[in-house]
């Protein structure tokens, strides 16, 4: 408890020093041992927060105030001040398929614009954890179907490492120890195309973590 304590208030710093993907081997050190010069308590909470969430819509927006919360870990009463401040950097949007009012900074709008759709057939697969699928909460229907949370998601929280299809989860991958094979769970049936590029990337995942150590 009193590392976790630590880690969470930044003055201790962790590293995985394992030798392979397959495994993690944990390493702690003193912040200003691991980062010389880093000070992570230089601003107070009020104008950290603000660099937060400004940071947070920077990489996320457009997003929903719940999605901040869920992803920061701040309060409402945290957020709204940072908000206030953030006012005339932020632009409300509405975006077809998703509810309430979206959130997203000014100097990001023309980039919005001119995005296109990801092709029908962009195939990936996505590492445990992946930050892409953390940053949302409350907006989650951008990238999954509500029927398939319990699918994508362990009981805990935890985004499973995923297969997508067009920037949508539609599937759930994983590395076997003991057979040094990938297993796949694909929450529908695809076209014979897409499946033969599926399972494509799958074969590719599958070539490369068994050149790493066990």
């Amino acid at each position: 408890m009193g590392i976790k304590r630590a880690w969470e208030s930044g003055h201790i710093a962790y590293r995985n020093t394992a030798p392979t993907l397959h495994r993690e081997q944990r390493a702690f050190a003193l912040l200003e041992h691991a980062h010389p010069g880093l000070t992570l308590h230089r601003s107070d909470p009020v104008t950290a927060a603000v660099a937060l969430v400004r940071r947070y819509l920077g990489a996320y927006g457009p997003a929903a105030e719940g999605d901040l919360t869920w992803w920061s870990g701040l309060t409402r009463a945290e957020i709204t001040p940072a908000l206030t401040a953030l006012r005339d950097e932020i632009t409300p949007v509405h975006v077809e398929g998703l509810p309430a009012t979206l959130l997203v900074l000014s100097s990001e709008l023309d980039t919005l614009r001119g995005a296109t759709p990801l092709p029908a057939d962009h195939v990936r697969l996505t590492a445990f954890e992946d930050p892409a699928f953390k940053g949302y909460f409350t907006t989650r229907a951008r990238y999954l179907e509500a029927a398939h949370t319990e699918r994508a998601f362990n009981p805990i929280g935890e985004v499973r490492a995923a297969i997508t299809v067009a920037g949508r989860i539609t599937g759930t991958w994983w590395w076997d120890k003991q057979t040094r094979t990938v297993g796949w769970d694909l929450f529908a049936r695809p076209p014979r195309g897409l499946a033969r590029v599926i399972r494509q990337r799958l074969e590719e995942a599958e070539a490369f973590l068994r050149t790493e150590p066990n």
